[in-house]
């Protein structure tokens, strides 16, 4: 009988651990990348400070940037950014002889009911000559509550930085 208890009380300790009120996003979950955009761009892209941590950042003041602690991304932010920006560049034929180093400086949401996204383009030809060097901004604004609203705008605001500068490139 008391193998029973220590038993009943292992399986409930153990459910109680792995049970979580996490929730997960994620930017590419309805794309279909085709597996040729992922090999042909040579895209080198970081993200700078507290937006590489793993958790959804919300800047709650002018002053105050938080991480969500239940509210995280799926997988590696760096890497779903990567896939998305790819995407643009093989649907608008961008020339496969440019390199890519990208630098994801904002992404977040903010207390003035935004989402927020900022990056640096530098993109050198296939001489390693820079022929784009130039920052990229978009604020969406936040028609609803909650994460998946605010997961929704920052890859619009992605989309349009991605864009942008496709746009400005010779």
């Amino acid at each position: 009988m008391i193998k029973f208890y220590i038993t009943l009380i292992c399986a409930i300790l153990t459910f109680g651990c792995t049970s979580s009120n996490e929730q997960r996003y994620s930017l590419v979950e309805d794309l279909s990348i085709s597996a040729v955009s992922e090999n042909l761009y040579k895209v080198n892209l970081n993200i700078s400070g507290v937006s590489d941590s793993g958790g959804i950042i919300l800047q709650t003041s002018e002053v105050t940037v938080n991480e969500a602690l239940s509210n995280r991304w799926s997988f590696d932010l760096g890497d779903q950014l990567t896939v998305l920006l790819k995407d643009a560049l093989y649907k608008n034929k961008v020339s496969t002889d440019y390199s890519f180093d990208v630098l994801v400086y904002r992404f977040q949401g903010s207390y003035l009911g935004e989402a927020q996204a900022a990056a640096l383009f530098v993109v050198k030809n296939k001489n390693d000559k820079i022929i784009l060097n130039k920052d990229f901004t978009a604020v969406k604004d936040l028609t609803k509550d909650g994460y998946a609203e605010l997961v929704l705008k920052l890859k619009e605001a992605w989309q349009d930085i991605t864009l942008k500068a496709i746009d400005s490139l010779p």
